[in-house]
């Protein structure tokens, strides 16, 4: 159980730190305000067996001043590329962002590509108009957890996934996923969405988006012991540091084909009216390996 907790902790609160972060770093970033406006970021991933991942990215600018201008654009990180666009018209710079992979060694990995733009050694101030960034997936890698929205979708014999934004300041791109085949999808959901003191129904629908059968399928959920109770053999509680207190549910599927779904409902009581929390997301496991990652749930 511990073990699980802990998977939980670095593959779940990681990213929301990490957005955290970049947005603090935001805060004190001193901004480009010059005549050059990015318009739109286009780009592709390849992920590769064995191989460093491949990087396809440019970026169409606009120069709304009244002059021809030179100027440097890049990614956070990357040599600055020397352009140079007349007055009122477009151009398009090839980039490449830096990236960085860790969980090398085992069957979960984790990029984060940081796809922040910059003009002359500043962020941009005003926003990228729309950005597309299409990942292309080896056959046995399942994508499990982003920190973007994204849709996925077949493209002949290879899955690709799309992270599409309109008027949006681009930040790092972070994304989790399984290179063994398999994978879940869980949505979380609960009964009634404004939560009174009371009996309050969690709802999991899990999906299968591997391409294998899943055995033995771990489904974790935790809250909040000082905003929620419950009873039950699937409820165990969980102490850790100081202030570091969890009620545990975990309940497990027996068999998932690819494709399949299965909605795992259980219930708990409102100590008093809960908001202005969020609840965390629940996770899969099986053979302790990480599955997948919920969304969460702002009250």
């Amino acid at each position: 159980m511990k073990k699980q907790f802990i998977l939980y902790m670095i593959l779940v609160v990681l990213i929301p730190n990490l957005m955290a972060q970049t947005k603090k770093e935001l805060q004190k970033t001193d901004f480009y305000t010059g005549e050059i406006v990015i318009q739109n970021i286009q780009g592709v991933i390849s992920l590769k067996k064995d191989q460093e991942p491949v990087f396809d990215f440019y970026a169409d600018i606009l120069n709304t001043g009244d002059k021809e201008l030179d100027y440097s654009i890049n990614f956070r990180g990357t040599e600055p590329v020397k352009a140079k666009t007349k007055a009122n018209e477009k151009g398009r710079q090839v980039l490449k962002p830096m990236y960085q992979i860790s969980g090398k060694q085992g069957a979960v990995r984790k990029i984060r590509i940081d796809l922040t733009p910059e003009i002359n050694g500043k962020i941009p101030a005003k926003k990228t108009q729309s950005s597309n960034v299409k990942v292309e997936i080896p056959e046995d890698y399942v994508v499990i957890r982003a920190n973007k929205p994204f849709k996925t979708e077949e493209e002949g014999w290879k899955q690709v996934i799309y992270f599409q934004q309109k008027d949006k300041y681009l930040t790092p791109l972070d994304f989790v996923y399984n290179i063994n085949g398999m994978g879940v999808a869980i949505t979380k959901s609960i009964s009634p969405g404004e939560i009174r003191k009371g009996t309050v129904t969690v709802s999991l629908k899990v999906t299968n988006i591997g391409k294998k059968q899943l055995n033995e399928l771990w489904v974790e959920d935790n809250f909040d012991p000082r905003d929620f109770s419950a009873r039950g053999p699937e409820f165990t509680s969980y102490t850790g540091e100081i202030n570091d207190s969890r009620m545990i549910w975990r309940k497990s599927i027996k068999t998932l084909e690819p494709g399949k779904s299965v909605v795992l409902k259980y219930t708990v009581t409102a100590n008093y009216d809960v908001k202005d929390v969020s609840l965390d997301a629940a996770t899969a496991t099986m053979n302790g390996m990480l599955m997948g990652v919920s969304n969460k749930i702002k009250l």
